[in-house]
């Protein structure tokens, strides 16, 4: 059956990405490579918006759609249709989980976005802040790229800004925000 076919191919696709986002989680608790105090972490890192949302209720469909080509004309009861009827059930409700988990993942991850990284700055070197959140307005590291680049920063607008505003660890703000955007 064609549908199944597709079921299988999605489900193969699926899981190296849901793999992916699981690392990219497991590497925003190391700033910048480097291990860090668990108090400097970012608040939103620890919701595992890529291990929970987008690594293990992604497997689930994955494993799902893979199990699909085969189980769509089991039968059941001596009913054909029952069988391909229970697998387009089941692939439906495993789907709405995988949507239900990317819309975790993504939320996690705009959230973090908008609040920007927790470094030490060069005011505040020992006690960690989040130098990109301004207040109740919550501008955050994007919002500053449209102004960065109407200034002439580049290719790379911000850059200079974002390592400048966090000291400790060195580049801590790119790194985030290059894993939070794959995520």
């Amino acid at each position: 059956m064609c549908s199944g076919s597709f079921a299988k191919c999605l489900g193969i696709t699926l899981i190296p990405l849901a793999i992916a986002c699981v690392l990219c989680n497991i590497l925003l608790f190391f700033p910048s490579g480097e291990s860090v105090d668990r108090d400097n972490i970012t608040e939103e890192v620890w919701y595992f918006g890529g291990i929970l949302g987008s690594g293990v209720l992604m497997i689930f469909p994955a494993l799902v759609f893979l199990g699909l080509k085969n189980n769509d004309c089991c039968g059941c009861c001596g009913n054909e249709s029952c069988g391909r009827s229970f697998a387009m059930l089941s692939s439906m409700l495993f789907a709405a989980v995988g949507v239900l988990g990317a819309g975790y993942s993504v939320i996690v991850s705009s959230v973090a976005l908008s609040h920007g990284p927790k470094c030490g700055t060069a005011t505040n070197v020992t006690n960690w802040v989040y130098p990109f959140s301004n207040g109740a307005g919550r501008r955050g590291v994007l919002a500053s790229v449209p102004v960065l680049r109407a200034a002439g920063h580049g290719s790379n607008p911000g850059g200079a800004v974002w390592r400048a505003g966090a000291e400790r660890p060195a580049g801590s703000s790119v790194w985030g925000l290059w894993l939070l955007r794959r995520e």
